[in-house]
């Protein structure tokens, strides 16, 4: 019994697994659904400002940050927003869209909805 012997984590996110672009991709959707679930918008730069604070937070909390790292951090950031970008659109859902005959609010955002 294998399974029984694998010890469980004891935190779900730790500085190393956020270092990593799957850890950094659910942090950004994460943060993200949240920022625009609570206020009920859906700019696009939530989810960019994002992926590259937390891109950037890696190196910074890296042992020796250097030069180059801040500008592996600024394409990492972009990686890991279209990674985000593309997790949302496959598992999210469509926007409800208001009736255009009907002068109505904004659509509702929802916890999981598509970024795009």
């Amino acid at each position: 019994m294998i399974f029984l012997q694998a010890e469980l984590p004891k935190a779900f996110f730790t500085l190393e697994s956020l270092a990593t672009l799957a850890g950094a991709t659910v942090a950004t959707v994460l943060i993200t659904n949240v920022l625009q679930s609570i206020t009920k918008l859906n700019p696009k730069w939530i989810g960019f400002i994002t992926a590259m604070v937390i891109s950037f937070i890696g190196v910074i909390f890296s042992e020796s940050p250097e030069p180059v790292n801040y500008v592996m951090a600024f394409f990492n950031g972009f990686l890991i927003y279209a990674s985000s970008v593309g997790g949302m659109q496959i598992i999210g859902t469509p926007v409800e869209q208001p009736d255009p005959t009907i002068h109505a609010e904004k659509p509702r955002r929802r916890f999981l909805n598509k970024w795009y």
